[in-house]
């Protein structure tokens, strides 16, 4: 008995000792099992140039993350699309995408065979893209005018899509306002204007326009469709309206009544023009004049290159209400001190004559010619009218004086004669 039971206990020790020695075994066996869901790298892009474009994802053992091996663990072949379509559609695979150069999608498929054989194929759609830039054009315009045309280029610039896109699927606005600044060139597009190629899905709905950021500071817009060589990106190139302030010119005209400065009173256009001051809706400008003797007794007064329009508290535009003001000139009357644009200011000085009595301004006395005289016919007609009026008085009493003489120096002739 007690043999039996040492015979039982050794049996009994070499079944743990086994079972301990196969559990390492069994594990890695578990482990060995788990490899069966390899890793394959994401799709790829690259923008089109005409060259192929090797694409090769990679394959990696999620467990181990070892590579696979190509030929032992699994086999690479590639398909071509110019459109969305799905590999399945794809009717001849190759061993190499050397000659897939055009816009579109490169399939690469991976069938997994040796230990991998039970993950089956792998599918991973690779992007040659074409890439349009829609570029706005900056304009500029004078306050208060009409927006010019905006304009806008639409180039291609990498690809060889089988429908183009055109600038008639594009609609320029701008930014609303009409104050001098910069207002940001904005653009819609019009579905029914995009190419169905561009526009349509495998379910046949419009989709528009999709924004993308590629991360290089541009906005993007990708369109994709049934008939577009892959992906297709448009770069938006934005631009602005610039409005720049209108300016005009504020003048008047100063008449001066002094004889043509007999004596010398009248200030010189640069002592005038410090005389003079400028209000733009009753505020204040800092503006100077510009004061020209035009050489005729009138000076010209010009405030040049002032705002044309100020906006009220609504944003409304109106014309600026601009005023010159002169101040008092020695010497000197003034009629209308403050005017408007073109407006006459007048400044009178009355000259003294040899007696110190004001004379009248004769440049002003338009009924004597440059003489100072009555012109000739005005005194041809006074006589005219001294005649018709029969007033002869003068002429006779001068007549009957001398013949009152010519009497009395004959008698004292006579008296003379008889002594």
């Amino acid at each position: 008995m007690k043999r039996f039971r040492k015979a039982l206990g050794i049996v009994a020790l070499a079944l743990v000792a086994s079972l301990a020695l196969a559990m390492p075994v069994s594990a890695w066996a578990d482990e060995t099992e788990s490899y069966g869901k390899p890793d394959v790298s994401g799709p790829q892009s690259a923008w089109y140039d005409g060259q192929s474009h090797h694409f090769r994802s990679t394959v990696k053992d999620s467990v181990s993350g070892k590579d696979l091996v190509e030929g032992t663990d699994y086999t690479r072949s590639f398909g071509f699309l110019r459109d969305r379509g799905n590999a399945d559609d794809i009717d001849t695979w190759l061993e190499t995408d050397d000659s897939f150069a055009s816009s579109g999608f490169v399939y690469e498929r991976i069938d997994f065979k040796g230990n991998y054989a039970g993950n089956g194929s792998h599918f991973v759609r690779h992007n040659i893209l074409t890439l349009y830039e829609f570029k706005e054009l900056d304009a500029t315009k004078v306050e208060g005018e009409a927006d010019p045309t905006l304009g806008a280029t639409l180039s291609l610039f990498v690809g060889d899509p089988t429908t183009l896109l055109d600038l008639s699927a594009f609609i320029l606005s701008r930014e609303a306002g009409e104050q001098p600044g910069e207002y940001a060139i904005t653009y819609t597009t019009d579905p029914e204007q995009i190419p169905a190629a561009y526009t349509s899905n495998s379910a046949g709905t419009r989709t528009g326009l999709g924004d993308a950021d590629l991360g290089d500071g541009y906005i993007y817009k990708m369109v994709v469709g049934d008939d577009i060589c892959g992906f297709n990106y448009i770069r938006i190139v934005p631009a602005t309206l610039t409005i720049v302030p209108a300016y005009t010119d504020v003048s008047a005209t100063i008449a001066w009544k002094d004889s043509s400065n007999k004596e010398g009173l009248r200030p010189s256009a640069e002592d005038y023009a410090k005389l003079l001051s400028l209000t733009a809706d009753g505020v204040a400008s800092d503006v100077l004049p510009v004061v020209v003797d035009n050489g005729d007794d009138t000076y010209t007064v010009t405030y040049a290159g002032v705002r044309q329009y100020a906006y009220d508290g609504n944003g409304e535009r109106y014309d600026v209400d601009y005023k010159i003001t002169q101040a008092d000139v020695d010497g000197y009357t003034t009629d209308n001190a403050t005017v408007g644009n073109e407006g006459i200011i007048t400044n009178t000085h009355e000259p003294k004559d040899d007696s110190g009595n004001a004379s009248k301004d004769e440049s002003s006395d338009k009924s004597k010619d440059d003489s100072g005289n009555k012109p000739e016919a005005e005194q041809v007609a006074s006589e005219a009218e001294l005649a018709k009026t029969g007033d002869q008085a003068p002429s006779a009493l001068v007549a009957l004086a001398l013949g009152a003489s010519a009497l009395g120096i004959a008698v004292v002739a006579k008296r003379r004669s008889k002594r």
